[in-house]
């Protein structure tokens, strides 16, 4: 079973906004295809079980969306680590989460499901509204 991350998108009102994020800071890696990086300050103890989970988004307390864990790699100085994600971005069932610096382990038990891909047309801020009613 996977372990995940979750991650506040700092400065991130919106899917389109993670997505311009991802793809200004997206790498080649080695292997030819392209990923998308982010650092942290600290290395992930647990960073082996990080491979093939996912780190999820949180927009205004609120899963969003989540992208593939490719890998997590120490920085030289063996302080803080960069970790490749996927280029995909996966909506997920909006669902409420307390905010938090930095990223957080999540379990699998925790994780929101994928979003239907026929939910996926409406609205971010919509969904969200339609599940605070119970409606979603």
């Amino acid at each position: 079973m996977p372990l995940h991350l979750s991650r506040v998108a700092f400065a991130c009102r919106s899917l389109d906004d993670i997505a311009r994020l991802r793809d200004m800071h997206a790498v080649v890696r080695a292997d030819g295809k392209r990923a998308g990086r982010i650092t942290s300050r600290r290395t992930p103890r647990r960073a082996v079980e990080l491979a093939g989970g996912s780190l999820y988004w949180i927009i205004a307390h609120t899963f969003v969306a989540r992208q593939t864990i490719l890998e997590v790699e120490p920085l030289p100085g063996g302080e803080g680590a960069t970790i490749f994600l996927g280029m995909a971005l996966v909506p997920v069932v909006p669902t409420r989460r307390r905010a938090h610096q930095g990223w957080r382990y999540l379990d699998e038990s925790e994780a929101p499901p994928d979003l239907a891909p026929e939910a996926g047309a409406l609205p971010a801020d919509l969904l969200r509204e339609l599940l605070a009613l119970g409606l979603g």
